[in-house]
């Protein structure tokens, strides 16, 4: 029987001042395997701590479907949650891309990829999340683009690094953050327009002092940390021991930490740091996935 297991990697979004148009493909992975089975029925069984893995993987499974004309085949799919659950690195896009490629690729492949982006980006509230998981390493999207006319997005060469993930466990936090009201003068629009091109470029050269003047969001960052326990005092404790720059990924509440050493040091202070406030937290220490999506077949 036809069989096609499909690797996608987490994104860390945003970075800083590059909202909603700058995300970084990182080596922490979710993957769907899936193959046809003989009847019209689809099981599915997700293994480790996801929200919407089945749902979101249908829906995508559902609209290559749709496009190609053809009925819902029988499927046995399962998914394997790696990407920490709604903490801002796109793991419910992970899983989209998941059924979409997947199906696609155990149909023959009647959709190009450049097809499966546009298809991702109309399904998604976070086309940033699914294209940098579609191309991997940093990659860059007009968010204009994402609304009408051609999907405009480049993936961008950097050096090899390595960040920080500390995902803090904050009650109620997404609830607070999606309904922050946020009102900024347009002086701190341009100033987040001209450091996303810092970014990326401190990003390219492994600059990491550029990196850390660069990476500052006043739009987004202030207010959100604000829901975060300890955040203040983590990301200072951090710095101490050598982070460069440290970032919210997404919606959050996760912390991406750069720096050039010290990794393991920057981890245990920012996890001590928040138990002391009384909040649980996870870590992971991950390069740049430099591939993307990732599809393996058999069969």
């Amino acid at each position: 029987m036809a069989y096609v297991r499909v690797t996608i990697p987490a994104a860390a979004l945003n970075l800083g001042p590059g909202i909603d148009c700058l995300g970084l493909a990182l080596a922490l992975h979710n993957t769907v395997e899936m193959s046809l089975r003989s009847d019209d029925e689809q099981r599915i069984t997700v293994a480790g701590a996801s929200e919407l893995a089945g749902e979101m993987v249908l829906r995508g499974v559902e609209m290559i479907m749709h496009l190609i004309n053809r009925p819902l085949p029988g499927l046995d799919i399962y998914c394997q949650a790696s990407i920490p659950s709604r903490c801002g690195l796109g793991d419910d896009e992970a899983w989209l891309i998941g059924g979409l490629m997947a199906i696609n690729n155990l149909l023959g492949a009647p959709l190009h990829r450049e097809k499966i982006a546009e298809i991702a980006v109309k399904l998604t509230s976070v086309p940033t999340a699914a294209i940098t998981e579609l191309m991997g390493g940093l990659t860059v999207i007009n968010p204009a683009s994402t609304v009408g006319g051609e999907l405009l997005y480049r993936r961008l060469e950097i050096t090899s690094m390595k960040v920080v993930l500390v995902v803090p466990e904050v009650a109620n936090y997404r609830a607070k953050a999606s309904e922050l009201a946020l009102r900024v003068a347009n002086s701190d629009y341009k100033t987040n327009i001209s450091n996303a091109i810092l970014v990326a470029e401190a990003m390219r050269k492994g600059d990491y002092k550029l990196l850390s003047r660069a990476m500052v969001d006043p739009i987004l960052m202030t207010p959100r940390l604000a829901f975060i326990p300890g955040g203040d005092a983590a990301i200072l404790a951090a710095k101490s021991v050598g982070a460069a720059a440290v970032t919210i990924s997404g919606d959050g509440p996760t912390l991406v930490m750069f720096a050039p050493a010290n990794h393991e040091q920057i981890a245990a202070v920012a996890d001590e740091t928040f138990r002391r406030t009384g909040v649980a937290c996870r870590t992971w220490i991950v390069g740049v996935d430099t591939q993307g999506v990732a599809i393996s077949l058999r069969g």
